[in-house]
């Protein structure tokens, strides 16, 4: 495994994983492929943080386009066998119908999104280098995740709530997400290396929730009631999104286990 712990957490490796503490941009990739001599390639490393992206779009670029070629170069000369890559929902930017299939047409409008689309591309050229598989994520969301990087509203809005703290909201609130349990993703992950399957997939629920509806699920479940703080939309949010996961269904024998609903009665 291979983190730069910007904001994962060491404790969170599992204690019988090979951990490497660098950067996927790094030169030091070169050694860490030369030494472990991998496999496969499963490449969730990101700056995941649309917002961000449009202030800063040049690290963004820096991180999630060139730190993924240096893991394909890498990936390439080692001859691995499969390279999976995480890429997102924000590749479709704002959809003209709902759920989006893979198909369908991408229009990323953050810097963000425009980045996992060109990862894409990239990876897509290996394919006959070695077995590429990519997921489009929709939200995920679930046990350990960083409420203090910006993203991800499921563990914002319940450390707030549990910290009697505001809960922010940009724009009025009614914009969707189609939230996905890691535990979810993870099971894709590994289908996808049993398999040995080659493609694109939309990982998710095909449930579409709203960020008002989201806090009304938690603050029940946890039975506090905050108070929510409206705020001017960000620029480069999706208004609407719901991921079709048909093809997962089919090809890949997945389907999430999870809802929001009892994923918060765990909380």
């Amino acid at each position: 495994m291979v983190d730069n712990l910007v904001h994962g957490k060491r404790e969170n490796v599992h204690k019988k994983a090979s951990f490497f503490h660098a950067d996927i941009t790094s030169p030091q990739i070169n050694r860490i492929f030369s030494k472990f001599k991998p496999q496969v390639i499963n490449h969730h490393a990101a700056l995941v943080n649309v917002f961000q992206s449009m202030k800063s779009p040049t690290m963004d670029g820096k991180v999630n386009v060139l730190g993924t070629l240096n893991l394909l170069e890498n990936a390439k000369k080692a001859k691995v066998k499969q390279f999976v890559f995480a890429s997102s929902v924000a590749v479709y930017g704002e959809a003209k119908k709902l759920p989006i299939k893979e198909n369908d047409p991408t229009a990323p409008i953050s810097f963000y999104g425009i980045n996992k689309l060109i990862s894409e591309k990239y990876v897509s050229l290996h394919k006959n280098d070695f077995s590429t598989i990519i997921f489009r994520y929709s939200n995920v969301y679930g046990s350990r995740q960083d409420s203090s990087a910006e993203s991800g509203v499921v563990a914002i809005f319940i450390q707030n709530l549990l910290k009697n703290k505001d809960c922010i909201v940009f724009g009025d609130g009614k914009q969707t997400r189609d939230f996905v349990y890691i535990g979810d993703v993870a099971r894709a992950n590994l289908l996808a290396a049993e398999k040995k399957t080659e493609g694109i997939f939309n990982i998710s629920t095909n449930k579409e929730t709203s960020i008002l509806d989201l806090y009304k699920l938690l603050s029940n479940k946890i039975k506090l009631k905050g108070k929510i703080d409206f705020t001017k939309p960000r620029k480069g949010d999706i208004k609407k999104n719901v991921l079709d996961n048909g093809k997962a269904k089919r090809i890949l024998g997945w389907r999430p286990k999870y809802d929001l609903h009892n994923f918060a009665s765990l909380q």
